[in-house]
Formats: structure tokens, C-alpha cells, sequence
């Protein structure tokens, strides 16, 4: 490939980038700007947690849901369990034992897979606002009611928290991204471990089963009538406990969110502005490592001489090469997982379906 050409696939691949960044430049801004919202109060809450062999993690979970439900009215707790374990025993022995049994049920033989279990919730929860939360995931008081207090407002139909146990440069661009890109009302990416959602902005059309990614599946759903999912910056969630085979978990939810990409994009049910970021993200997370480590080798090639770059003297630059480089660095993690995930779906490798595998602490 010549030196030119390669230099206009690296601008063609930048140009979708570039006008995503003035979107979420946008979203910064007009998350800065002083508004007054209008709140209303939520009149009953139901947390719910699809559980498949936790039961490491189990009894932790439901102690800090209790904990952070003490001071809260209309609150109940349905567990969605699908366990070869004895995650519904432990459950449904901390219930007893701390005397939950007219707010908290664990609900056995579920379906396999976490999408079977929150349409299942989607059909069955009669409160105004559903919580979902992962069984690994730890929240505090304080944070769980600044997502409440989000969900309380009128143009708010959907939530979720934020990762504070990872501050990597790549999650926190990412984090970034997402809030602004909540500002204009154009979420396309949830964060699946704690998130809410007002209920009659819900069915049980508002998820496919098959493609995963059910949180960013939500988030799209309730947005259709006008409405926001919303990051809560001041909503910090933790995980407890690793996953003994975490690039295989990354590589699923990496194909889940491909696949939920692709659908939001060609969606005609959604708004132009939730089709373009969902096409603006799946460039991201496709095209840009690649247009990246292109960048990357061409500038290098420029600069030690390799490529002729004559007609491309601004490309002659150490400065590009070390920021082409890691930018490269910063995204190549995750492009492994997105790439692994594409080519496990062309050869028909389905993942759609995780069995935790968890490690004790003791």
C-alpha cells in the first residue's frame, strides 16, 4: 500500500471521529449550562438481581442493598435466580433470617441468560421504577440516592452509575463520553451493573434476548418517547470480586454491544441522533484502532524514512508518532476484546450466555 493511500484511509477513518467529538463537546457544554429541573416523587422501587452461581458473592450483595434500603418506603427486592449452586438457598435464608419475607422473594429456575431474566422483570415488576443491579456490584448509600434523585426528575426516564473501582485513562474517556453524550439525550451504552429505568417507558419489546447488551438495550428503549438515560457522575458502584476468566467476560460483553450497535443504527424507531452516535460509536470501536495503529506505523515510516513522505510533510512529525502511538496503547485492550468478538460471531461462536466462575477471597 503507498504512502497516499494509506494517508486517506487514516483522514477517512478520522472524519466519523471527529464529528463524534463535536457531538460530545456539545454534550460537555450543555452539561455545564445552569438548568432548573422539575422533580416529582417516586412512589415504589424495586431492585432486581439476576443471580447465576454467586454464591461467593451472594449474601454481600443482598447485605448492602439492605443497607442502602433502610431509610427507603415502598422498596422491594426480587431475585431472578438460574443458580446450579446454592445462591437461592443463601438468598432466601438471609430473607428469613433478617426478617425481608413480605418485601424480598427469590424467584428459582429462571431462564438461563440475564436478558431472559430482565424481560421476565420487565413483565412482572408493578412499581414505578426498576433498579437492576449485577450481584458482583457494590454501592453506597449516598450514591444510590443521587440515582434516585435523577430518576426523580420528569425528563428522566433512565439511570445508571458509574465504575469507581476502574480510573484507567480509557475508562475515564469513557466515562466522559457517556456523560456528555446523556446531555443530549443520546445514551446508546449503559452500565448494566447498577442502572434504573421508569417502568411505563418499558415492554417487553424494549429487549432482544439474542443480542445481549441488555442495559444499552434499555437505555435506547426508553429514550423513544422523548425522554433521557442519564450517567450519574456522582453514582459510583464497585465490583467485589474478579472473574476468574475476565477477557473471556470482556470478549461477551464486547459482542453484545457490537451486535446492539448495529441494530440501534439501522433502527428506524429510534431518533436520527441516537442512529448517528450508535453508528459514531461502532466506528469507534471497529475502525478507529485500526485507522490508530495505521496512523501510527505510517507517521513512524515517515519520520524514519521508510515512506516517501514528501507531498505529506505535516506527517513528519515525532509528535504525531508518539501521539498516534498512544492513542493506540490507550484502545488496544479493548479493540482486542471487539476484535476477538467479531470474529467469535463470524465463526458462530455465540457468548450471549456467561456462567460466572468466581475466585474467593478466603
Amino acid at each position: 500500500m503507498s504512502f497516499g493511500v494509506a494517508a486517506v484511509i487514516i483522514l477517512a477513518a478520522f472524519l466519523p471521529t471527529a464529528l463524534h467529538f463535536i457531538l460530545i463537546l456539545f454534550g460537555t457544554v450543555s452539561g455545564y449550562r445552569k438548568r432548573e429541573f422539575v422533580f416529582s416523587e417516586i412512589g415504589s422501587i424495586t431492585v432486581v438481581i439476576p443471580t447465576r452461581d454467586e454464591e461467593i458473592l451472594i449474601r454481600g450483595k443482598l447485605e448492602n442493598v439492605k443497607k442502602i434500603s433502610a431509610s427507603l418506603d415502598s422498596f422491594s427486592v426480587v431475585i431472578y435466580d438460574c443458580s446450579e449452586d446454592k445462591t437461592a438457598e443463601i438468598a432466601t435464608q438471609f430473607i428469613e433470617e433478617e426478617g425481608l419475607t413480605d418485601n424480598w422473594k427469590v424467584i428459582e429456575n429462571c431462564e438461563i441468560g440475564k436478558s431472559n431474566s430482565v424481560r421476565r422483570a420487565i413483565e412482572e415488576v408493578s412499581s414505578e421504577v426498576m433498579i437492576l443491579t449485577d450481584a458482583d456490584s457494590i454501592v453506597d448509600e449516598n450514591a444510590f440516592r443521587d440515582l434516585l434523585r435523577t430518576l426523580s426528575r420528569a425528563d428522566v426516564t433512565g439511570a445508571c452509575g458509574i465504575d469507581g473501582g476502574d480510573m484507567s485513562i480509557y475508562r475515564r474517556i469513557s466515562n466522559w463520553m457517556r456523560v456528555s453524550e446523556s446531555n443530549i439525550g443520546a445514551s446508546v451504552v449503559f452500565e448494566g451493573s447498577l442502572c434504573g429505568f421508569k417502568m411505563n417507558h418499558l415492554n417487553s419489546d424494549s429487549i432482544d434476548v439474542r443480542r445481549n447488551a441488555d442495559d444499552s438495550q434499555l437505555a435506547v428503549s426508553s429514550q423513544r418517547n422523548g425522554g433521557k438515560s442519564v450517567f450519574v457522575k456522582e453514582c459510583t458502584f464497585k465490583d467485589m470480586e474478579e472473574v476468574v476468566n475476565s477477557r473471556e467476560r470482556k470478549v461477551r460483553r464486547a459482542q453484545g454491544l457490537v451486535r446492539h450497535l448495529m441494530k440501534e443504527m439501522m433502527n428506524s424507531n429510534n431518533s436520527i441522533l441516537i442512529r448517528l452516535v450508535a453508528g459514531f460509536n461502532l466506528h469507534m470501536y471497529t475502525i478507529m484502532p485500526m485507522a490508530l495503529l495505521l496512523a501510527f506505523v505510517t507517521t513512524a515510516g515517515v519520520v524514519s524514512g521508510l515512506f516517501d513522505g514528501t507531498h505529506f510533510q505535516g506527517l513528519n512529525s515525532k509528535s504525531l508518532v508518539i501521539v498516534s502511538g498512544s492513542l493506540f496503547l490507550i484502545v488496544a485492550n479493548g479493540a482486542l476484546s471487539v476484535y476477538s468478538a467479531i470474529l467469535k460471531m463470524i465463526t458462530g461462536r455465540d457468548l450471549s450466555i456467561w456462567r460466572p466462575m468466581r475466585e474467593s477471597s478466603d
